[in-house]
């Protein structure tokens, strides 16, 4: 797929989330889509976003298979840092399932 198709698909997806699960989710993919893999608070900073709508709206998204969740845990155990979840949106998946 072409940069120019994945940007239209990723338009399409916001436009279909935006139209049946409301404007915070369409915002949240957009900022998922154009950045990739990020944490919850990356994604509060990127979209305004309290952190609670941002929750909200992350479930809905992995009920419906819009978006996986993936835990980091450190490996190396002397300079362990608290494992973190990170999310990563499935465009394919919004557009295949929403047309």
């Amino acid at each position: 797929m072409s940069h120019q198709q994945q940007q239209f698909a990723i338009e399409l997806a916001c436009k279909l989330i935006d139209d049946t699960h409301g404007k915070p989710c369409g915002l949240v993919l957009r900022w998922m889509a154009s950045k990739g893999l990020q944490t919850l608070t990356e994604i509060v900073r990127g979209t305004g976003l309290p952190e609670s709508k941002i929750k909200a709206v992350l479930l809905v998204m992995m009920q419906h298979n819009f978006a996986s969740a993936y835990l980091l845990q450190s490996q190396d155990e002397k300079n362990a840092r608290p494992p973190c979840s990170l999310y990563q949106p499935h465009v394919g998946r919004v557009v295949q399932i929403m047309r």
